[in-house]
């Protein structure tokens, strides 16, 4: 019979996070002598003790990870199976072992058809194997198929049984209704909710069928600041403010791989990978009454601000069409074109797209109505034309569709046009058939022009009208996934999101929808703002860096606060934080630490 061994390390973390606080109360004295404010506080900056802490944990269960596999105790038909190695990602699992001739692996996560099924191979061949495993059913003991194919010889199947517990309650309140209408055309991967981690407390992404497969709980995370595409790692943004303001690269399985702290005022809506190790970040202006007018350029490579841009010395702040006074643009995206220095934004209180370079923010065009707007930009505005052209409003998430020829001047932009406040400029709308959709549009730069090519949800109305927010993605077999996080309008049931694919025929392929019901007062409710199809793998799945130190930049203030000085090991090139502590009996990678010490006492817990 196979053995394998299931790890929970939450009551490590809690240990770890109580030794790294009380190293910090132990240590940290301030040259002056206290206020009774500062006395007040028993530990500066809790909330980066607490992710420095995490780190802490991860780098001592890297250390036991490589200890085990390296003490030749497990094998392809009995490996090492540690789930939720990180104790942030439940839904995943590593499984080691080795192999005497170096082997190339391919993984099967089964799901309930080929829909919600995971197949990944891994590149390159090695006898060392630390595989990571994504997509799993939560309280479930799934059987996970090994696919080891060597050099020369002939390949070898083994079936790993990894068995996870259930998710939080929170899940409980989730109504998930679903529809699957062509199945050979739905683009493969799971569905990456970015607001789920205000209701579910965590970013969930759910199958084809509504089933979480993955649920990554980063405390404090936000589901406006999210990013999937940086070197095949994810960039989360997490704000407790007071200069505490980071942005975390990590995988699936929670594994941070650097801390960087931004701009000293609130991110909020996007961040965009700019260039190889750069990203924009629309943030707050710093004591100032306006809001969200400011990208701010962040070189990860040093944890240096390179470049701030106020829009308000750029465009117009005087059109008077914007919803609130102290949100002129609303900046709530940012995209980089390919092939130039230049970038696209949405502002949505504006209901503009505009293009322009960087950093020097010369206007290239405008996209959007010019009323009452300055002599001075007429010339930027694009023309509509076609007999189809309606206008957007305050819309969200454009890209730069594939079929687009940047280089002469031929944009292809899908956007999500939310449609709010349509009525007030089309006297055929009113507010019982306003309606939102995901549009494409075609500009012509030579020409000046702007022309509607196709688009969806108008044809529906009030039943996918979301006001608010929603997503438009082009998928990579160019099937559109929309989000409409619909406005149902009662206190039960304010907003039930809705996820679209469809195909270049605008035929449906698949749809689901999510309502939140919950019976505790004040409780928020499931809404969305972006998703995101992914099957978790990508390329860095090979290479989990396990061992590795974090990268770490952080404030000069929060540095002196938390006595995170040079001696203890903190540099401008990353910080090693201090470690938790294991039983030397506990760590015997001769013996195979995780093995012997379950053999002894059953399921390890620690």
């Amino acid at each position: 019979m196979k053995k394998s061994v299931k790890l929970s390390f939450s009551i490590l973390a809690l240990l770890l996070a109580g030794a790294l606080v009380a190293a910090v109360l132990l240590d940290w004295v301030p040259a002056d002598s206290p206020t009774a404010e500062e006395t007040a506080i028993e530990v500066p900056y809790p909330e980066t003790t607490a992710l420095l802490a995490q780190v802490a944990g991860q780098e001592e269960t890297d250390e036991m990870l490589l200890a085990e596999l390296a003490s030749g105790y497990y094998t392809p038909d009995d490996p090492l199976v540690v789930v939720n190695p990180y104790d942030i990602s439940p839904l995943t699992a590593l499984i080691l072992f080795q192999t005497e001739d170096a082997c190339r692996v391919s993984i099967h996560i089964p799901g309930a058809d080929a829909q919600t099924s995971l197949d990944y191979t891994f590149d390159g061949y090695t006898t060392d194997h630390i595989i990571p495993v994504y997509g799993l059913y939560a309280d479930t003991e799934n059987q996970v198929t090994l696919t080891l194919t060597p050099k020369n010889g002939a390949a070898a199947t083994v079936t790993v049984p990894v068995e996870t517990e259930a998710l939080t309650s929170r899940y409980d309140f989730l109504h998930i209704i679903t529809s699957m209408e062509q199945p050979d055309e739905y683009e493969a991967g799971f569905n990456i909710s970015y607001e789920s981690v205000l209701f579910l407390g965590g970013i969930a992404a759910f199958d084809a069928d509504g089933v979480p497969r993955w649920h990554l709980a980063i405390p404090d995370a936000s589901f406006y600041v999210q990013n999937y595409h940086y070197h095949n790692h994810y960039l989360i943004g997490v704000d407790y403010g007071k200069k505490q303001r980071y942005l975390l690269e990590c995988d699936p399985l929670g594994r941070i791989y650097q801390i960087t702290a931004t701009y000293d005022s609130s991110f909020h809506h996007d961040v965009t990978v700019y260039t190889d190790h750069t990203v924009l970040i629309p943030h707050n202006s710093i004591n100032q009454p306006t809001i969200e007018d400011t990208i701010v350029e962040l070189d990860l490579s040093t944890g240096e601000v390179t470049h701030v841009m106020d829009l308000r010395d750029v465009l117009q702040s005087t059109r008077g069409i914007s919803n609130a006074s102290n949100d002129v643009f609303h900046l709530n995206a940012i995209v980089a074109i390919d092939g130039s220095t230049d970038i696209l934004l949405s502002l949505r209180a504006q209901s503009y797209l505009v293009r322009m370079s960087w950093p020097d923010g010369e206007i290239r065009w405008i996209a959007g109505s010019d009323e009452n707007s300055l002599p001075m930009f007429d010339k930027y505005y694009l023309t509509p034309t076609g007999e189809d052209y309606e206008p957007f409003y305050r819309q969200h998430a454009p890209c730069i569709l594939s079929s687009s020829d940047v280089a002469n001047g031929i944009f292809d932009i899908l956007l999500f046009d939310n449609g709010w406040t349509r009525d007030q400029y089309d006297s055929t709308v009113t507010e019982d058939t306003l309606y939102s959709r995901m549009v494409e549009f075609r500009i012509d730069e030579t020409a000046g022009t702007i022309t509607q090519i196709r688009q969806y949800g108008q044809e529906f109305g009030r039943a996918l009208y979301a006001y608010v927010q929603g997503d438009a993605n082009e998928l990579i077999n160019g099937n559109w996934l929309g989000a409409f996080d619909v406005s149902v309008g009662t206190d039960t049931v304010p907003f039930a999101p809705a996820y679209v694919e469809i195909n270049a025929n605008n035929e449906l392929v698949w749809m689901m929808q999510i309502t939140s019901f919950s019976n505790i007062d004040g409780d928020t409710h499931f809404e969305e703002y972006r998703a995101e199809r992914s099957i978790l793998y990508s390329d860095a799945s090979g290479d989990l860096q396990i061992g590795a130190t974090p990268v770490i930049f952080i404030s000069d203030t929060i540095r002196e606060a938390l006595d995170l000085n040079e001696e203890r090991g903190m540099g401008i090139e990353g910080y090693r934080v201090p470690s938790g502590h294991f039983s030397e009996a506990e760590r015997e990678p001769e013996m195979g630490g995780f093995k012997e010490y379950h053999d002894r006492k059953g399921v390890r817990r620690l």
